[in-house]
């Protein structure tokens, strides 16, 4: 690392260094930290549930599908693991 390099990382340690001494820019620190996690669970979450959404609205058109093709309610309860009376609920809106 050249001389002027060793300058540059030397500001930036102080610099550092006095930002972490200052309770406000702290604060500011922790506050973004927190907002990231937060960010990153509810992101996770979103797609979490958007996935199970979107099982439940694929079991839902399988059960529609194979009930035009006049297969048994019985059959297709254990096609889909759900009970028949899932089944005929779901087929009866």
């Amino acid at each position: 690392m050249s001389a002027k390099e060793n300058e540059e990382v030397n500001k930036t340690v102080e610099e550092l260094n006095k930002l972490s001494k200052d309770p406000d820019e702290v604060a500011k620190y922790e506050e973004r930290e927190w907002s990231i996690m937060r960010y990153d669970v509810e992101m996770k979450t979103n797609r979490e549930l958007g996935e199970k959404t979107g099982r439940e609205n694929e079991k839902k058109a399988v059960i529609k599908n194979l009930h035009k093709l006049n297969i048994p309610i019985e059959k297709i309860a254990k096609a889909v693991e759900l009970t028949e009376k899932e089944v005929e609920e779901i087929l009866s809106k």
